[in-house]
């Protein structure tokens, strides 16, 4: 259900869809009985998404879809993709002709091949469609509208994820709860203490850095720079929490699950390895800076 909550889609639905899209998705979507992914990065089309190739034709009252999506949150245990195809390949400029339709996962020449990650898991998917045919009734925005709604969706999932400071302030007050495990030395724990400090400040400025983006946005506003900030802190504290837990608890924290020694079944070894992903995860950390830079500060470009 976490997961579910996290989703944009709903967010983006309520904005660009119509109204029977509205009546038939959306129930669903806030019992969880559907859960959605997100089909934009491709293996050519990373932190630049226009560059994207997956094609989608249309054909009568369909469209059939070719291409390839990967890096997709959950996508095998996925019920509906919220996908970002190309529907106009002669259109102009690059970020042009693009259209966001809405695919049934379990629709044939949908093949789902999750990815193992360095952390043990396996919540990420490549994606592969062959042919794979939607109806035009399942077009999110009119057709070559897909950059559109896609930022749109970006904005909402950003939103989201500046929430994922109550996660980080979880797995701080798990670590306070250990001390344990912590150096012994005098200077080793008072600079400890400063680090946690740190943290617990910089997952404070993420709350209230979470609250003005939901404010804004309940308000119609746009949530910006908020997300763009929200995003950057959290993937930054997100690697400095668990590099911290690594530190506090020494060798005992990089026992792997399974280890009947491991502090909390591992989860400390875990989270170092699982929070690389930050750095890449709803927009690169360099992407961010270069957006907070040129468009919130007025930087020039370099």
């Amino acid at each position: 259900l976490l997961g579910q909550i996290e989703s944009p889609a709903p967010g983006t639905l309520l904005e660009h869809g119509t109204e029977e899209q509205l009546a038939r998705w959306l129930p669903a979507m806030l019992s969880a009985d559907d859960i959605w992914c997100q089909g934009f990065s491709e293996p050519g089309a990373g932190s630049d998404l226009a560059a994207l190739s997956t094609r989608a034709e249309r054909d009568g009252d369909a469209y059939v879809v070719t291409g390839q999506k990967v890096w997709t949150s959950n996508a095998h245990r996925a019920d509906r993709c919220f996908l970002l195809c190309r529907t106009d390949p002669e259109a102009e400029g690059k970020h042009q002709g693009m259209t966001v339709l809405v695919v049934d996962m379990h629709a044939p020449g949908v093949e789902c091949r999750p990815i193992r990650e360095m952390a043990g898991d396996a919540n990420f998917d490549e994606v592969f469609l062959e042919g794979v045919r939607v109806p035009v009734d399942d077009r999110v925005g009119g057709a070559g509208a897909g950059w559109k709604v896609a930022m749109s969706t970006l904005t909402h999932e950003r939103v989201g994820t500046v929430t994922y400071g109550i996660q980080l302030r979880q797995r701080l007050e798990a670590l306070m709860q250990r001390p344990e495990l912590w150096p012994t030395d005098d200077l080793a724990r008072r600079v400890l203490d400063q680090e946690l400090a740190r943290v617990a400040t910089d997952i404070e400025v993420i709350r209230l850095i979470a609250l003005r983006a939901v404010t804004k946005a309940s308000r119609g506003e746009p949530p910006w720079p908020e997300v763009s900030l929200g995003k950057l802190l959290w993937s930054t504290a997100s690697q400095d929490l668990a590099a911290l837990a690594m530190s506090a608890m020494g060798a005992d924290g990089l026992r792997l699950r399974g280890d009947a020694r491991a502090a909390d079944d591992g989860r400390w070894s875990h989270d170092e390895l699982f929070m690389r992903m930050t750095t890449i995860g709803a927009g690169t950390t360099e992407v961010q800076k270069n957006i907070l830079a040129e468009r919130a500060l007025g930087l020039p470009r370099g």
